[in-house]
């Protein structure tokens, strides 16, 4: 019995994701944009280190369970990095810095009325999942916007 040919593998990329119908009109937004939320993100994560004192104080915090305080945020973005990026490939880069940055906004808030240390520390390591989509999207992001590759040392240098 003759076997059927083979078919030849298809990919789809979604929008976002490479794709030349999806090639980022302006590079320079893209990489203003991006900066700005990675700079925010990690704001988000070195900010405890100046304000453990008084963060702790408000919240009542003992001095062991200090150490929550300042790790959650690295904790969650340790995490969730590579999931982050994995997720961005398969759904599309745009959206998850997006829903990262909202995420961050959020999780500031949450963070900010918090009332106690366990409230606190669960916002600040959502911070750090939110910070993980961020830094990788990002990444790709400028990666599509900036094909040429002087172009994209140039464009990392800046977002780095």
């Amino acid at each position: 019995m003759p076997q059927p040919a083979p078919q030849p593998v298809r990919t789809h990329l979604p929008p976002g994701n490479g794709s030349p119908a999806t090639a980022s009109p302006r590079p320079a937004a893209t990489l203003a944009v991006t900066s700005a939320a990675t700079a925010v993100a990690l704001m988000t994560y070195t900010a405890p280190m100046i304000t453990l004192a008084d963060t702790a104080a408000s919240l009542h915090t003992g001095l062991s369970a200090q150490a929550w305080l300042l790790n959650g945020t690295p904790l969650g973005l340790a995490a969730l990095l590579l999931v982050a990026g994995s997720l961005a490939d398969d759904y599309g880069r745009r959206r998850a810095f997006v829903l990262g940055t909202a995420l961050l906004a959020v999780t500031t808030a949450l963070g900010a009325l918090a009332t106690n240390t366990l409230l606190f520390t669960l916002a600040r390591i959502a911070q750090g999942a939110a910070s993980a989509a961020i830094l990788a999207a990002s990444l790709g992001l400028l990666v599509h916007a900036f094909p040429s590759p002087a172009g994209r040392v140039r464009a990392t240098g800046v977002w780095g």
